[in-house]
């Protein structure tokens, strides 16, 4: 996700209507917000990770 020149990768949920929720994968650190759908440019997309446990 582009956000005003920050290039970020963030899990995407849409809210209502054109609202997007913008959720990290490090949840404690960065909270979710919301923002219009204008806002947002997708760059990429994940089709793959892996996590050890």
């Amino acid at each position: 996700m582009n956000n005003d020149g920050l290039l970020q990768m963030k899990r995407l949920k849409h809210k209502t209507g054109s609202i997007i929720t913008v959720e990290s994968y490090n949840r404690e650190e960065y909270p979710a917000f919301d923002v219009s759908l204008e806002q947002v440019e997708v760059i990429g997309r994940v089709f793959w990770y892996s996590t050890v446990m």
